[in-house]
């Protein structure tokens, strides 16, 4: 096959679910797992700057004028079957809360298997280790179902246990995976701010409540408040999180001390990336005392500035005036009919006669 720039943007295209992100401001590097596979690799292709930062489902976007290739030789050949347990490869590399994870082998399907993790980079002993129930146990195949607790990330080392005794790893078999976090979700905010708009200052702390934000430190929350890419920023620093509270302080800057703000929130899925934003309600700025601070998915139409009260004040009282003299002129109306002033209305004549005839 031809290996130049066009084939390797109709590959890229075509297999998109199977595309490696790598992302590193220095140097990458990154190892294949190939099990199931064999033959001979000709060509490598490589889109620099395609990954757009955003959800799986749409993370990536190939652009022929960013596509290169290198021609490479590589032969991958067939493992030789072992009688004995062993683990050859391990599928997929990025799990989350509740994905399955296939280990690919040779199992005993009466065996009592248990699936280890450890933390591969420093740090992780700190963090709730993730578990894997083993579901099903062919002879070629385990699976086992991932349970992932808030604030665990990064690389673990997996192992598999036949009951105490360990199962070893082919030679080449890569062993570890990347654990990805459970979203973050925002129930509601309390506090001061999110009471009153008037509130809402720099210096003021806004709590957020709900579940999965990152106990291991403050630093592996996020709160992103408006546009955080626009000149001077409204910033909420998280000062303390555990697992269902975020903590973080208001500094507004001059010239956005009213209007109303999207509020997101995001964790880390390394120590290098963070996972998806978020949404986490509205901020509502300089609407005064008897208007919330915080809104879940809903703003007011308008928030009021400088001087709005006394313009809705005065609102207000011109309609209660003008209701009054409504019912006054209607007073007036009805006691000079009840009177005996005005025509009256002739029942039997089906006509109106003048009370002077």
């Amino acid at each position: 096959a031809t290996c130049d720039a066009d084939a390797c943007t109709a590959a890229l295209k075509s297999q998109l679910d199977r595309v490696a992100v790598l992302s590193s401001s220095v140097s990458a590097y990154f190892k294949q797992d190939l099990y199931g596979y064999s033959g001979k690799l000709s060509c490598l292709c490589i889109c620099l700057s395609c990954y757009k930062g955003v959800s799986k489902q749409d993370s990536v976007l190939i652009e022929s004028s960013k596509v290169v290739n290198q021609v490479v030789n590589v032969s991958v050949s067939s493992p030789v079957p072992h009688a004995k347990a062993t683990v050859r490869a391990i599928r997929p590399f990025s799990v989350r809360n509740g994905d399955d994870l296939e280990m690919f082998g040779t199992f005993i399907p009466d065996s009592s298997y248990i699936v280890r993790f450890n933390p591969a980079v420093s740090g992780g002993d700190k963090m709730a280790a993730p578990t894997c129930a083993v579901q099903k146990v062919t002879t070629g195949v385990l699976t086992c179902e991932m349970q992932v607790q808030a604030g665990t990330v990064g690389g673990w080392n997996v192992s598999l246990l036949d009951g105490e005794a360990p199962v070893p790893f082919e030679e080449g078999a890569v062993n570890t995976i990347h654990v990805l976090p459970p979203d973050p979700l925002v129930e509601f905010a309390a506090g001061n701010c999110a009471a009153a708009s008037v509130n809402c200052v720099t210096g003021a702390e806004v709590i957020f409540r709900g579940k999965n934000f990152n106990p291991v430190h403050p630093l592996y929350n996020d709160v992103i408040v408006g546009d955080a890419a626009s000149a001077n920023p409204i910033l909420c620093r998280v000062t303390n999180a555990t697992e269902k509270e975020l903590f973080c302080v208001l500094s507004i800057p001059r010239g956005k001390e009213h209007g109303k703000y999207s509020i997101q929130v995001r964790v880390r899925v390394s120590e290098t990336e963070w996972g998806a934003e978020q949404s986490a309600g509205f901020l509502v700025l300089g609407a005064g005392a008897d208007v919330p601070g915080w809104k879940a998915d809903n703003v007011p139409p308008s928030v009021p500035v400088a001087g709005g009260n006394n313009k809705y004040a005065a609102s207000v009282l011109g309609a209660f005036l003008g209701t009054v003299l409504l019912v006054l002129i209607a007073a007036v109306l009805f006691a000079y009919f009840r009177l005996g002033h005005g025509p009256k209305y002739n029942a039997d004549e089906g006509i109106f006669s003048d009370n002077k005839a």
